[in-house]
């Protein structure tokens, strides 16, 4: 079974932008007048209607207040704008740090195949290709985001059960 999106937008600002997540089951909702997806304050006397899921939420460690501000965990796993910090954060590891190569998210069409990863001929997905210390693999997904935030947490060596 593939883990669920938000856990994987945890697992990923944790393990792979270095974020604390300070709560998983967090009040978040759309604000009504912005539309922007926001998290409940700390402290805060009521929660909104609006606050009508559950989320991970990291503290901004930028807030100047008394009273930390909470900001939602960033949609890495189904938002490509998004998914992309995380390709430009694996790009320093590649430039600093690890002995790894990185290449994609590259769109495998159905008349190709990587039957080893699940998506035989007749099938569609995208993968990223990551060779690390002379090993060799595809991460496939049925979206680009979610391919880029499996291949960063495999090439960072965090296992992921993501039911392939």
């Amino acid at each position: 079974m593939d883990m669920p999106d938000r856990e994987l937008d945890a697992l990923v600002s944790e393990k792979v932008m270095g974020l604390h997540i300070y709560s998983h089951t967090w009040p978040c909702g759309y604000e009504p007048e912005c539309g922007c997806y926001e998290a409940a304050s700390i402290g805060a006397s009521r929660e909104y209607a609006w606050h009508n899921e559950n989320g991970p939420v990291f503290i901004d460690q930028d807030c100047d207040g008394d009273i930390p501000w909470l900001e939602p965990v960033p949609f890495y796993s189904t938002d490509i704008a998004t998914a992309w910090q995380v390709v430009e954060k694996m790009t320093e590891h590649v430039e600093l740090e690890y002995d790894f190569e990185w290449q994609g998210p590259i769109f495998k069409p159905s008349h190709d195949y990587l039957t080893s990863e699940g998506f035989p001929l007749g099938t569609t997905c995208w993968y990223v290709y990551i060779e690390k210390a002379g090993y060799r693999e595809w991460v496939c997904a049925d979206s680009a985001p979610r391919a880029i935030c499996l291949a960063a947490l495999k090439a960072l060596g965090v296992e992921v059960d993501d039911g392939r």
